[in-house]
């Protein structure tokens, strides 16, 4: 089961550090994903991916 990227209110600016860091490593993460809009990027991870993402760099 896909988590929502926003939970709670306390965790939201965490969360929204996160997605933009996330959305800052774009460029290296890769191809499969150039094509698409951050909005819809970061809307289709599960938190599980964006930790990958995150943890990549």
């Amino acid at each position: 089961m896909r988590q929502s990227l926003y939970f709670t209110k306390d965790d939201t600016k965490k969360v929204v550090q996160d997605v933009k860091f996330s959305l800052s490593l774009r460029n290296k993460v890769g191809k499969h994903f150039s094509t698409t809009k951050s909005k819809e990027w970061v809307g289709t991870l599960t938190i599980e991916e964006l930790k990958k993402l995150i943890n990549r760099k």
